[in-house]
């Protein structure tokens, strides 16, 4: 793994906060007091991993049992088997593996009635991770005995955090909505690097987890994820902090690259996407032709296929987008509107469905589909489609039609986006009381994306200069919105746009 001197050598202002490492909990769980005292002086000085040891006390298993519920994260149970009942400690294993699921703590049995207690049989019968007599339990071995256990008890939390990682990595390959999944992965990655066994920590120092992962899109930098001392770090200091590294990490064919001030940088690569870099500090890495070295490098290359097939995912997603917008900003075009009224009818649909308590990738999935609800309308004629003033009967009927010749149109397709562009353009001109066209549907029969749309795309014309009208005024398009509402409108969605109606204006302002 290459060696570079980015970083300058001034101290950052987002170095990492340095602490000691919380002590490991012990608990020792014993009737006789003189065993508590014993076992306080004989681990005094105990310290693994520059961490030190607090030692909790209980003296039955009932006792035990209130601190195990209370403490979560104890380490080791030195454990004495006749207490309130000869076999009062067993009893607690049972209960501790069994009722209490916990599967983490190890448990080391200290008796001085072996005879109560055979050992073969309660190795056999029992989850335990050690048995020992009081009476051959000096000092050392006591340390000895909390050093390994330990040392396990650690081993099973990496071994749990590289499965919690794994399952954010897993996750994000299924979920194609642009940056959230990408931050969800990235998250994932991060978890999952920093409990590789390949990447220790300092040998003094027991650091925070602290990275950031920066994306790079024509000069801009973009925050995909942040861990501890990086959080809430905006993109000005993205770019004054981390600007020269980024643009001198993508210059060079690397993927790992071991930086100054102990800092380890991972640059994620694919065609289809803007590369993204992740900084990782406090983090040693082995030799090489170490195997635990080439654990890591072999995670970063299944890291680099997952990136990958994500960033294909979200190029298929912007498509589709793309696609969509272009194809309502002709159907716009031609009925000589403002494409700006596809791209306001699109966000404040996704802001209104948003406020509606639906999820964010339907809400997505609604902005990116409702471009098409007018699609039908390239099959109404030209004389028909401009004409000044109010329709006909006849030619009315006319452009009714275009309702259902674009649910027509994109019927039939496996793509969510396309099925639900279907029902925008099929229903956006039912009405909640009924009497709408084309099928005289009526409340909660008409797809929520249908309804949704149906408020934002009428409240836009309203206040759009139209060849058959002058644009309204605000008082006067709140007011019709207001007055049909229960009527042409679903109430929850009306009471969705006067609710959020600053955030509505926004969307207008930027969109003129």
């Amino acid at each position: 793994m290459p060696e570079y001197s980015f970083l300058s050598n001034e101290k950052s202002q987002f170095e990492p906060k340095q602490i000691l490492g919380d002590p490991w909990k012990v608990l020792v769980v014993d009737d006789e007091p003189d065993i508590h005292t014993i076992t306080e002086l004989a681990l005094s000085d105990f310290e693994y991993q520059n961490r030190g040891i607090e030692l909790l006390h209980a003296n039955s298993a009932a006792e035990a049992k209130e601190i195990l519920q209370r403490e979560e994260d104890i380490g080791l149970i030195l454990l004495d088997v006749v207490m309130e009942s000869r076999d009062a400690g067993l009893l607690l294993v049972i209960w501790i593996r069994e009722e209490l699921k916990n599967k983490q703590v190890r448990i080391v049995l200290r008796t001085g009635q072996p005879g109560d207690a055979p050992e073969r049989q309660v190795v056999r019968d029992y989850d335990i991770n050690g048995y020992k007599e009081k009476s051959e339990l000096t000092a050392n071995k006591l340390y000895t005995v909390t050093c390994s256990s330990l040392r396990s008890y650690q081993d099973i939390h990496s071994l749990m955090a590289h499965e919690a990682g794994m399952k954010k990595v897993i996750q994000s390959t299924g979920d194609i909505f642009g940056k959230r999944s990408l931050g969800l992965f990235v998250e994932g990655v991060l978890e999952q690097i920093f409990s590789l066994s390949s990447l220790e920590r300092s040998a003094n120092l027991v650091i925070e987890d602290n990275a950031i992962a920066i994306q790079r899109n024509e000069g801009q930098y973009e925050v995909v994820a942040a861990t501890g001392c990086y959080r809430g770090i905006s993109e000005i200091d993205v770019k004054a902090e981390f600007g020269t590294t980024v643009e001198k990490l993508l210059a060079i064919d690397e993927t790992l690259v071991n930086l100054p001030h102990d800092k380890l940088a991972i640059i994620l690569r694919c065609p289809f996407a803007d590369p993204t870099v992740l900084l990782l500090n406090n983090m040693a890495y082995k030799q090489e032709e170490d195997n635990q070295y080439s654990l890591l490098n072999l995670f970063i290359n299944n890291v680099n296929i997952a990136y990958e097939n994500l960033s294909l995912e979200a190029q298929t997603e912007r498509t589709q987008k793309e696609i969509a917008y272009r194809l309502g900003e002709a159907i716009e075009n031609r009925s000589n509107e403002s494409g700006n009224h596809v791209k306001r009818v699109a966000i404040v649909s996704e802001l209104l469905a948003l406020a509606c308590g639906l999820s964010e990738a339907k809400a997505q999935i609604i902005k990116i589909a409702s471009p098409l609800h007018d699609i039908g309308k390239i099959a109404v004629p030209d004389a028909i489609l401009h004409k000044e003033g109010k329709l006909d009967p006849e030619e009315w009927e006319i452009m009714k039609q275009h309702a259902l010749i674009g649910e027509e149109m994109l019927s039939g397709s496996d793509l969510e986006i396309i099925r639900t562009a279907a029902n925008l353009a099929g229903g956006h001109h039912e009405r909640w009381e009924g009497g709408g066209y084309p099928r005289d549907l009526s409340g909660n029969d008409i797809p929520i994306e249908a309804r949704i749309t149906a408020v934002a795309d009428v409240f836009d014309a309203l206040l759009s200069k139209r060849c058959y009208k002058e644009a309204w005024s605000l008082e006067d398009a709140l007011g019709l919105i207001k007055s049909e509402r229960g009527k042409q409108f679903d109430p929850s969605i009306v009471d969705a746009l006067i609710n959020n109606l600053d955030d509505v204006l926004e969307i207008y302002k930027n969109y003129k």
